[in-house]
């Protein structure tokens, strides 16, 4: 959902795979710290070691997760509007 937001926001493709790829190598050192949570990033890390653990509560981290994701989806819609009516208008 990040990756498609930015992607539409700068109208390129490069700049979001950047984005994630750094983000991906910054939540394998980080993921580890106290407020790691608030980055979406580290969802995947935590995930696993709550499937490892058995651990089915949720905690901090989901609850940001599911918070991003709709955030997110409002963000790519917004942007979505916005291309729609530049289009017909012709506003490019």
């Amino acid at each position: 959902m990040v990756q498609l937001a930015l992607s539409l926001l700068f109208k390129n493709f490069i700049y979001p795979i950047g984005v994630g790829v750094f983000m991906l190598l910054f939540s394998t050192i980080i993921h580890e710290k106290k407020f790691s949570d608030f980055l979406i990033y580290t969802g995947g890390y935590k995930s696993l070691d709550n499937l490892i653990i058995e651990n089915t509560v949720f905690e901090r981290l989901d609850y940001s997760n599911i918070a991003a994701i709709f955030l997110f989806m409002a963000a790519v819609f917004i942007c979505s509007l916005k291309r729609k009516v530049n289009k017909k208008l012709n506003l490019n």
